[in-house]
């Protein structure tokens, strides 16, 4: 099996509608960066990256905080985080980022 360099910064990258309306620009260059992050931790990014979001409401009138969930399959990889978001960027979903090597495309799960 040939070995592929995915997800290589510079690379070009392609939102799709869906993500365009209903993802903040700020969450989707967070996932963007999680996902080219894992060179720099020295893990081989596979080309699918698959990001759980829920939100979940704290006592704060203003915010909320966002649970991601970022995984792949090969080599396998798992990362659970949190960040405290505005009530406005609330959003759930899942979140598919594939990369056939001419480019990255950030999709819903739904989109498919």
């Amino acid at each position: 099996m040939e070995e592929h360099d995915y997800f290589v910064p510079g690379e070009s990258k392609v939102t799709t509608w869906g993500i365009r309306n209903r993802l903040d620009l700020n969450l989707q260059n967070l996932l963007w960066i999680e996902t080219y992050m894992l060179k720099e931790n020295g893990i081989k990014a596979d080309h699918m990256q698959i990001f759980k979001l829920k939100t979940v409401r704290t006592r704060s009138k203003d915010t909320a905080l966002l649970k991601v969930a970022h995984t792949q399959e090969a080599p396998y990889y798992e990362n659970n985080f949190s960040i405290r978001i505005e009530l406005d960027m609330a959003v759930n979903g899942t979140v598919w980022m594939i990369d056939d090597l001419t480019h990255a495309t950030m999709m819903w799960d739904t989109e498919y």
